[in-house]
Parts: structure tokens; sequence; C-alpha cells
């Protein structure tokens, strides 16, 4: 996971119900390139990443955790792959209907917004 080091650190704040918010940049749509990431994420990407955050947290999840995490930092205009996608929709509206089924894989203590 390209982000192990920073959940490493944050995960036992979760524990302990210091961190219930976390803001993180999903800057592009599913269907971007790899290639064309340049190390941000897409929603796919970043339920990923919880998935790791959630095994983590298995066993020893606080009795009231409650997680939210705002996606942020959404590229307003895309080139390449999928540029031609957004005839009917924003870059945002495609990403929320992504997030949403991100949301899909978590119970109701983990929200991604």
């Amino acid at each position: 996971h390209p982000l192990q080091d920073v959940w490493d650190a944050v995960i036992p704040l979760i524990h302990d119900e210091k961190l219930q918010t976390i803001f993180i940049e999903t800057s592009y749509t599913n269907d971007r390139d790899d290639g064309l990431l340049f190390g941000h994420l897409t929603p796919k990407l970043l339920g990923k990443e919880l998935q790791y955050v959630e095994k983590r947290l298995k066993g020893k999840e606080p009795k009231d955790l409650s997680l939210s995490v705002f996606a942020m930092h959404i590229k307003p205009k895309f080139k390449g792959k999928g540029a031609d996608q957004f005839t009917s929709s924003t870059p945002h509206d495609q990403i929320r209907k992504e997030l949403d089924e991100v949301q899909a894989m978590f119970t109701d203590k983990l929200s991604v917004k």
C-alpha cells in the first residue's frame, strides 16, 4: 500500500478515538490510467487503502468507532484515457458516484464522503 506508513502512524489515533475525520485527495476517476495518476488516488485506490486500515483495526477497533473520510482535490479537467466520459456529468459527479460504491464496502462506522 502506497500510504502504509501514513496509515500505520494514524491507526493508533483512530483506535484511541483521537482521530475521527480524514481529508484525503481523490483526484481522478477509476478509469484514469495508472501511469497518469502521478501518485494521486482514485476512488477505487482509496477503497483499497481504507481496506488496509480496516484490516489493521480488525479486533482492535474502539467500541464507538466513527471515522469520516472526505475526498478532496478533485481535478476539474482530465486528459488521456477517460476524458470523453464527462460529456453528461462533471468529474465531481463521477467521483461521487464511485465513492458511493466504495462506501458500500464498509460498515456504517466508516463514512466515505
